[in-house]
């Protein structure tokens, strides 16, 4: 079984870090994890069991808790690669506690559903994935801390379930370990070939914006497009891409306006943007954000087409703003009731989340290991799933993902989707609805390694 895996650092508050620069994947319910850090631990015979600690300890997994969950026999001390019909061992680090758990508790979530779901089926080439999920506080110095025990294990990969921050400060250490790493927020980074992310690359989130905004009129060309985003970095840098692309396909910006976060009031930004008649608006902010600025654009008698990013997109901040003429931008099929995403966060306790865009996502990296375990075999190094990872080509995944494009994977490409769909909010029948199901998202292009 797993060593100890302890932070240095578990007594140390942990700082506010803002999140801005992952908004597209914020929460709009909150999660509290009612105070506790969460690790579990998925044996070789699916036995699951959940340790809750104090909210500010990084979680901690000991011998006597491990001995809880002891099945299968002892995984030893070898290299996590699944030989001899074993466990292939796996790693999950995610923000639990702090001002991460909004965002990180979803992909957690997700990753533990898909990963439980394979177990429960039967594993992967004949071998279980063991793993256990730990507590980086939100802290970078934590999360250091967690990512190096993590390392210690000898894991055949690393599923960073993480906001970017997080995984930005432990980065230097993965990159010298070079062990497989599947990030929810591999973004901004260069192609290092261990670095493999769920979501769209950088590049990708404006084109996702441009040829969305794009298909909303049918075309650009001699329309005009106002831009408002949360005020961040990130924000501001997707924009400047943003505001290239659109230029490319025919339009122009009328303005372009960064909000900050927590702002009150957005009335006099809306009617900015409606003295100047443009044709679209597009939002990238928080949920909470994207309802202030989308009621506001609408009351100044705004009627076109509002397109907003992925925190603005899930069915309760759709039914929140109930504006026909929204359209949330979704790369894949969120996991509603009726789907099998859904019934398996149910069967395996992980619902909490379970209508969250994060928790996709998750499920997504759970997904992208799988399939590269799957091509690997049973004796897999965590070299040999970086070569089959990168000889997947074009692939899919189960549990009704349904992604609008084809997932690929290759030595130079590590983002595998390839487009998004559009979606409103239908006050007929009071539910989200496809409006336009394929939105090329562009290839994914990365910036040259320091």
């Amino acid at each position: 079984m797993f060593a100890q895996a302890r932070s240095d650092a578990a007594e140390r508050p942990s700082p506010h870090l803002d999140r801005s620069d992952d908004i597209y994947s914020e929460r709009s319910n909150g999660h509290d994890r009612e105070g506790f850090a969460m690790a579990r631990i998925a044996t070789a015979t699916s036995t699951r069991r959940t340790v809750r600690l104090p909210s500010l300890a990084v979680a901690v997994i000991t011998a006597s808790a491990v001995a809880l969950t002891a099945c299968g026999g002892d995984s030893g001390d070898g290299d996590g690669s699944g030989s001899g019909g074993g466990p292939y061992r796996v790693s999950v680090v995610s923000d639990l506690t702090g001002a991460g758990v909004t965002q990180a508790g979803p992909y957690a979530d997700g990753v533990a559903t898909a990963l439980d779901d394979v177990n429960d089926r039967g594993g992967v080439n004949g071998g279980k994935i063991e793993y256990k999920i730990t507590d980086t506080q939100s802290d970078p110095t934590a999360a250091q801390a967690t990512f190096r025990a993590a390392l210690s294990e000898k894991p055949v990969a690393i599923l960073a379930a993480t906001g970017s921050a997080t995984l930005s400060a432990s980065f230097p250490l993965l990159q010298n370990a070079g062990v497989t790493v599947i990030a929810a927020n591999a973004i901004g980074f260069p192609n290092h070939p261990f670095l493999y992310g769920a979501s769209l690359s950088s590049s990708q989130l404006a084109s996702m914006l441009a040829n969305s905004a794009s298909s909303s009129v049918s075309s650009l060309q001699g329309k005009k497009v106002a831009l408002v985003g949360i005020d961040s970095p990130a924000t501001r840098g997707t924009f400047g891409e943003v505001e290239q692309q659109i230029g490319t396909l025919g339009g122009t910006i009328t303005s372009t306006q960064f909000v900050a976060p927590g702002t009150p009031s957005f009335d006099s930004g809306a009617a900015n943007i409606i003295s100047q008649a443009p044709d679209v608006v597009v939002i990238q902010d928080s949920a909470a954000g994207t309802i202030l600025e989308a009621k506001a654009i609408a009351a100044a008698g705004f009627t076109g087409p509002i397109v907003v990013s992925y925190a603005g997109s899930d069915d309760a901040t759709l039914a929140n703003i109930a504006n026909p003429n929204l359209l949330g931008v979704r790369p894949y099929v969120y996991a509603t009731e009726g789907t099998e995403i859904f019934a398996a966060a149910q069967k395996f306790d992980h619902a909490k989340n379970v209508s969250n865009e994060g928790f996709v996502r998750g499920w997504l990296m759970g997904q992208m290991l799988i399939a590269g375990l799957g091509k690997c075999g049973q004796d897999c190094s965590s070299a040999d799933l970086i070569s089959s990872l990168d000889g997947l080509g074009t692939f899919t995944v189960p549990g009704g993902f349904l992604q609008f494009g084809d997932l690929q994977l290759s030595a130079d490409r590590h983002h595998p989707l390839t487009a998004v769909g559009l979606y409103s909010y239908d006050p007929a029948t009071r539910k989200s609805v496809v409006r336009i199901d394929k939105v090329d998202a562009g290839e994914p292009t990365y910036p040259a390694a320091q």
